[in-house]
């Protein structure tokens, strides 16, 4: 399991949940995900582990820490609610850049 980061003055982040998965509604359309010709609910519970990963774990590069994300994954979303990895791995990735950059 990755280490959450030991740091002195805590780093404040705030995610907007609600806006987060509009955004995603909104451009899975137009992304690699429209192959897999599923509802968008499908995708909620995976989209919110990849936000809930960067928030966890923000501090330790993504390359670092994906091999354990997968075993997390597997572990923490229920059977029903999980996605191939390969999908996972690109949602957790994409909502990592999405928060890295803001």
């Amino acid at each position: 399991m990755p280490k959450k980061a030991n740091s002195k003055k805590p780093e404040g982040i705030l995610l907007d949940i609600d806006a987060e998965l509009d955004y995603w509604r909104q451009t899975m359309p137009e992304s690699e995900f429209r192959a897999m010709s599923m509802s968008f609910t499908r995708f909620i519970p995976t989209i919110k582990f990849g936000y809930d990963c960067y928030l966890m774990y923000h501090q330790q590069p993504l390359a670092e820490i994906l091999p354990t994300l997968r075993d997390r994954y597997r572990d923490r979303v229920p059977v029903s609610d999980q996605l191939d990895w390969r999908w996972a791995d690109q949602i957790v990735r994409h909502a990592w850049g999405r928060m890295s950059a803001s």
